[in-house]
């Protein structure tokens, strides 16, 4: 969220002609922040939003925390930190940031019957005079796996694999180019989830591509992992999986690629 380079800060690209209207819950109960704010899009880490300059906030950044016991802890956390051998390593249970495109003027604790409870509440920023609660989803369908009745559509992508240190450290894979063959991926929930491979880098126009041609189907619980035959080379590769269609919902746990280094053309070459 802070970066020194110009351009990677995401605080640059909030509209502060309207920093007025910002907003902070601190959602003990499920230990996360939550922070409405107006954020100029599209930008590095909202590429396909729409063109706006909003004046209220029209996203939600969250960061959960379940893993700093105390406020110290919460404060001197690091997300990531450099190893004795330069590498850097992600932590888990660490404090955790994420962006929830949810337009919300206004997020509030409300007190319910029970007389213990205080669930939040949030405004919505689309003007249809509605009040939305956070509720969870489910892999077995049963749970609230719409937004307001509209299916929720999701995009995930990897980073990109394998780092060069790690293929040297796997025999028979090596720190360069590379050709991937196999997948499996352990996932389970509702409808379908569409596949795809991109070589080396990611971006509005990636070079090298690979769909996978099938679509997985997915069922709760699981029986077996997906897996599907790939046909893709490069020095890494990123795999991105989305919803399709009416959305659904999925979890999607560790997912494996079969490759070896590419013994036609381990180097690219070069052209002087």
């Amino acid at each position: 969220m802070q970066n020194t380079a110009v351009g990677l800060n995401l605080w640059e690209y909030v509209n502060w002609d309207a920093g007025k209207t910002l907003w902070i819950r601190n959602d003990l109960n499920n230990r996360r922040l939550l922070i409405g704010i107006p954020l100029i899009t599209p930008n590095p880490w909202l590429p396909n939003a729409a063109a706006a300059t909003p004046t209220s906030p029209n996203v939600i950044l969250m960061c959960n925390y379940s893993g700093c016991p105390t406020g110290p802890d919460l404060a001197e956390s690091a997300e990531v930190h450099m190893t004795m051998f330069g590498d850097l390593k992600a932590l888990d249970m660490k404090r955790k940031w994420s962006i929830w495109q949810i337009p919300c003027p206004v997020g509030e604790f409300v007190p319910r019957n029970d007389g213990y409870s205080a669930p939040i509440f949030l405004c919505n920023g689309i003007n249809s005079s509605k009040i939305y609660q956070l509720v969870n989803g489910a892999a077995d369908g049963t749970g609230q796996n719409t937004d307001d009745g509209v299916a929720i559509n999701w995009t995930y992508c990897s980073y990109g694999l394998v780092k060069a240190k790690q293929g040297q450290q796997v025999q028979g894979l090596g720190a360069l180019r590379k050709v991937w063959y196999y997948l499996a991926a352990t996932m389970s929930g509702t409808g379908q989830v569409s596949g795809k491979l991109y070589s080396n880098t990611l971006g509005a126009a990636p070079q090298n591509t690979y769909t996978i041609p099938l679509p997985f189907t997915l069922s709760y619980p699981a029986q077996n992992d997906q897996e599907r035959v790939l046909e893709i080379g490069g020095q890494r590769v990123f795999i991105e999986f989305s919803s399709v269609g009416s959305g659904g919902y999925s979890e999607i746990g560790p997912v494996m690629i079969d490759g070896e280094m590419d013994k036609v053309s381990p180097h690219r070459g070069v052209s002087s």
